[in-house]
């Protein structure tokens, strides 16, 4: 009896068996699938231009060009190393945001499993499943997956950001548990991979401040309300303003260019809409 319940539970947390495998695979697959169908079939227009012209310039000038208006160097640099690498096509150009928009995919499918404490039973695996189609036919993703600029690139980076900031809470909860990373070792890198996950999405666009934002508001509730006992509490508090002054630091650089960027900008030709105007526009998208 013990070795059937041992069993049962095995089953349990190693989930419903190679159906469900297949099932993520062909998520992935179609997802892929519909970013590179007709991924060259327009012209370049006038963004992905500029994006490209300021990725054909040397890489150390690219954060000071002129034409540098509201936007950080990041994705630019990483453009500039694309386009040596795999050539200066609309497919090959286009193709980074096809990269990264299946990693989000693949990502969130990840971040699903996480979520249901890696017991992939049917409705686990139901909602995993599910995450990963509406994300794989999200029009909003399969379009900005086919444009030479830095939506599918920021998506992911901040996705990786939210997924490294609740494994270290998880973490953290879980102890001990044998199914978690070892509490010195492993935690140290997931707080590595949160830093530089969120620093990355800085240098990449400047919206991510709106997550960071998010995410300290997590952290202090986290650090200052869940937790009872001065030790566990002060050492939570370290964590959280420990990872945010690193944060800081790696974004030093490029925040005195950030400020004079967006305060400085200004576009003519940008008239915001109302607020029917773009729920009619984001449900025709659909």
């Amino acid at each position: 009896m013990r070795h059937s319940v041992r069993h049962g539970q095995a089953a349990r947390i190693h989930g419903p068996g190679p159906g469900f495998w297949y099932l993520i695979l062909a998520i992935l697959l179609s997802a892929f699938a519909l970013r590179v169908y007709q991924l060259d079939a327009q012209s370049i227009w006038w963004d992905e231009g500029h994006s490209i012209q300021m990725a054909s310039a040397p890489l150390a000038q690219i954060p000071i060009l002129p034409g540098m208006d509201v936007h950080p160097p990041g994705y630019f640099a990483l453009l500039h190393q694309w386009m040596g690498l795999g050539g200066r096509s609309e497919f090959a150009m286009r193709y980074l945001s096809v990269a990264f928009s299946v990693l989000t995919v693949a990502l969130l499918m990840r971040f699903g499993w996480e979520l249901v404490g890696r017991r992939l039973d049917r409705i686990g695996a139901g909602a995993i499943a599910i995450t990963g189609g509406l994300a794989a036919l999200s029009p909003l993703y399969v379009a900005y997956a086919q444009e030479v600029r830095m939506y599918a690139v920021v998506t992911f980076i901040a996705l990786a950001s939210v997924y490294f900031q609740w494994r270290i809470l998880a973490d953290w909860k879980a102890g001990e548990r044998a199914n978690q990373l070892p509490r010195g070792h492993g935690r140290f890198w997931l707080l590595v991979g949160y830093v530089l996950a969120t620093a990355t999405s800085l240098y990449i666009h400047y919206f991510a401040i709106f997550l960071l934002l998010f995410e300290n508001v997590v952290w202090l509730v986290w650090a200052l309300v869940l937790r009872r006992g001065a030790g566990p509490r002060r050492e939570r508090v370290v964590v959280w303003l420990g990872t945010q002054v690193t944060i800081a630091l790696l974004f030093s650089l490029q925040l005195p260019v950030a400020l004079r960027q967006t305060v400085a900008y200004a576009n003519p030709n940008l008239n915001p809409p109302g607020v029917g105007e773009f729920l009619s526009r984001s449900w025709a998208a659909y």
